[in-house]
């Protein structure tokens, strides 16, 4: 477990949306440069400490447990404050009862490794102030490097942010709720930063399974959850887009779709969306794909092998790096992208069979990550005292898996044009 996280120091950190967020219902916090933070749900607080070691390989590490204050200056700007919990440490016998059970006490400090990678804006640059409407107004150096593309987005007016305009919108509900809390500090988990790993995150954000609502969901919520299902590509394929963001070498910028964009799309637009998170604005990355495939098809093959586990809600990551080549040499972790800019009239034109030879000679640079994430309503046989026990692996998920494989194999394979290969 990385050291500055768990190493006992006092200072708090003042905690920033988290730039790369694309989706999800909660807010996702920066706490470092490898570390973020997000509400504590007891279930998936249990399940992130209690999962098969085959499946850790799958999802980011578990990280520790810290409380978060809101505060506000005299000015009006909000931040949320990151502190250790206090008294942490003792063992508490009933899973999934409360927030801190065996908690470790990790250190909360100031986030003062500033060598960032191109992954992350600079921190300390941006300031937040909750106004009496509900937004938030922002104040920022940063060049808006993110674009919203959604047509039912609030933001149709302001498409260009400095931030994925999904984070700005959870950051926002988070800071409105624990304003009017005003009962003290919320518990939050750390987890890994994924993004951290690369230097322009691309990022596909997909809802796995056929079914969403989890076992003790109220009847409401499963009604819901069972037509949100039926009327996107959940139930046909068993995957739906929740979010996506993927740079654009030609122009410099983040393209990004959320999760009513994923809802709406039929199994064509979802297969048009996965060349679209795989194009970089100048070439189709054809050589990612079969990295892509192969992690999937692995984790399948664990997946396969957990009976009575069942994932309801979760989300599958694919994660690749956007970066036209890496600087390692750049203390200040930067990329060049001109290479990109000067060819991009001539890389535009590139034909598939080129592609296709690239693909054949994938670089070192070609990494891709595959992560599970959000664990809210996982179940299996013996967690959290759950009543109903289901049989057999997740065949929702596993079913989603395979179109997903399918998908890629497909745009991997054809030398149709994208909008002919459903």
């Amino acid at each position: 477990m990385p050291q500055c996280v768990m190493e006992m120091k006092c200072e708090p950190v003042r905690l920033e949306p988290f730039v790369h967020q694309v989706g999800g219902s909660s807010s996702v916090l920066r706490f470092d440069k490898h570390t973020i933070c997000k509400p504590l749900i007891p279930r998936e607080h249990h399940f992130y400490k209690t999962m098969p070691e085959d499946i850790k390989e799958f999802t980011p590490e578990y990280r520790g447990v810290i409380e978060v204050s809101f505060q506000e200056d005299s000015e009006g700007y909000a931040n949320l404050v990151a502190y250790p919990i206090n008294g942490a440490g003792s063992e508490k016998s009933t899973a999934c009862m409360s927030s801190s059970e065996n908690s470790p006490e990790f250190t909360a400090h100031s986030d003062s490794d500033s060598e960032g990678n191109s992954g992350e804006h600079s921190q300390n640059k941006q300031r937040f102030r909750l106004k009496r409407s509900g937004s938030v107004e922002i104040i920022s150096e940063e060049e808006a490097v993110f674009e919203q593309v959604n047509p039912l987005s609030e933001d149709v007016d302001s498409a260009k942010f400095c931030h994925n305009p999904w984070s700005l919108r959870c950051h926002r509900l988070q800071l409105a709720k624990m304003k009017a809390r005003n009962s003290g500090p919320l518990k939050f988990i750390l987890l890994e930063n994924l993004a951290s790993h690369f230097k322009l995150p691309c990022i596909l954000d997909l809802k796995m399974g056929t079914q969403q609502h989890g076992d003790d969901s109220s009847e409401e919520k499963r009604q819901q959850h069972m037509e949100k299902c039926l009327k996107s590509t959940s139930s046909s394929l068993g995957v739906r887009i929740c979010g996506m963001q993927v740079y654009q070498a030609n122009s410099g910028k983040f393209i990004c779709h959320d999760k009513y964009y994923g809802r709406q799309l039929t199994v064509q637009g979802f297969y048009k969306t996965l060349y679209q998170f795989l194009h970089n604005g100048n070439y189709f990355r054809i050589d990612l794909i079969d990295c892509i495939i192969e992690r999937i098809e692995k984790l399948k093959q664990v997946l396969q092998h957990h009976n009575t586990f069942r994932f309801y809600s979760s989300s599958l990551l694919i994660m690749y790096d956007g970066s036209a080549y890496p600087v390692d040499n750049d203390p200040s972790g930067s990329v060049h992208q001109s290479s990109d800019a000067d060819h991009a009239e001539s890389e535009i034109s590139t034909s598939r069979s080129e592609n296709s030879s690239m693909a054949n000679n994938t670089q070192k640079d070609s990494v891709v990550d595959v992560r599970m994430i959000d664990f809210a309503h996982t179940t299996h046989k013996g967690f959290c005292r759950d009543d109903k026990l289901h049989q057999g692996p997740d065949k929702g998920y596993l079913f989603g898996l395979d179109n997903l494989i399918e998908a890629f194999h497909r745009l991997r394979s054809t030398d149709l044009p994208v909008y002919e290969i459903v």
